[in-house]
């Protein structure tokens, strides 16, 4: 399944007007311009049943303009389109995302106290498009040089990888793909003097593995390497990704959690202490492109 054929023509930005909202926009920005791709600006507003419709009028307009505001100056020039409504905030952008037909949905990571917002795991399990996640530390810029991709050998894991090497084609990044090996792997239980050597075959085997999975997608993007470690899956990851300073880390979602509207234990754990930007790619992707693709869809061919 090679990567090199990826189309965003539409990202929804979803923006609360925090100060952490800028950013989260020119992510947007810096997403669109390599695609010549519109940035949806969106924002929904509580209900309150009791305004008189002139207020609630006056009100949406006052947004709109702050949400063009937002998109004034951006590097590039992208085209800007901004729209406003009422109601549940993740119940809006799932809504509105795929009303316009959106590639991607970016928003930030964390709530105005500075915990990962719980619209997140909302949005982004039952999403119809891969969901771009802006950390409140990362670049202005929106510049990708170097994305790390998490590698469990499930479908989800799988589909991420090949939006990473779309994304990385698109902006000449380097990948680097991580599969970690569980902390109490299944190795020889009995005191042996050829354990480390054991361990390195183990490795050696999933390194392989690795490697036949991923040039499979990578195509003829040749700038990414394979790591094999061993430990707690967040940990390993965010130690990866710090060494090999990323600026993205791309994620699937598997479906399993769907019914919880909660994350994994390891996507929950980096959203938390990753302090990375990070793109999560849905499994039910998988399914909705069995059903009904799209010809104009982000989907990587």
């Amino acid at each position: 399944m090679a990567s090199s054929n990826l189309r965003v023509d539409r990202i929804v930005c979803a923006v609360t007007l925090s100060p952490s909202s800028r950013r989260v926009v020119a992510w947007a920005a810096s997403l669109a311009r390599r695609y010549d791709a519109e940035v949806r600006l969106f924002h929904s507003m509580p209900i309150w049943s009791e305004r008189a419709a002139a207020e609630r009028g006056a009100d949406s307009e006052q947004v709109l303009k702050k949400l063009f505001t937002l998109g004034q100056g951006l590097r590039g020039r992208p085209r800007i389109s901004a729209a406003v409504t009422e109601g549940d905030a993740a119940a809006e952008i799932l809504r509105h995302a795929r009303m316009v037909h959106s590639d991607v949905v970016a928003i930030g990571m964390h709530a105005r106290d500075g915990s990962v917002s719980p619209l997140i795991a909302q949005i982004a399990i039952n999403a119809p498009c891969p969901v771009l996640v802006v950390d409140d530390t990362s670049s202005l810029s929106g510049i990708l040089n170097h994305i790390v991709v998490a590698i469990n050998f499930r479908p989800a894991s799988l589909l991420a990888a090949n939006y990473a090497f779309a994304f990385a084609a698109a902006v000449n990044a380097r990948v680097t793909a991580v599969h970690v090996l569980p902390e109490r792997w299944e190795g020889p239980r009995r005191a042996d003097a050829n354990i480390d050597e054991t361990r390195e075959l183990v490795q050696r085997h999933f390194r392989q593995l690795l490697h036949n999975a991923v040039s499979d997608m990578s195509g003829s993007h040749g700038n990414w390497s394979g790591v094999v470690t061993s430990g707690r899956p967040c940990a390993e990851l965010v130690r990866v990704a710090a060494a090999r300073d990323a600026d993205l880390i791309v994620m699937g979602v598997d479906a399993e959690h769907k019914s919880q509207n909660t994350f994994g234990e390891t996507t929950s754990c980096m959203m938390q202490f990753a302090r990375r930007t990070v793109l999560l790619v849905p499994e039910r992707l998988l399914r909705e492109q069995q059903v009904a693709p799209r010809d104009r869809s982000i989907r990587p061919q």
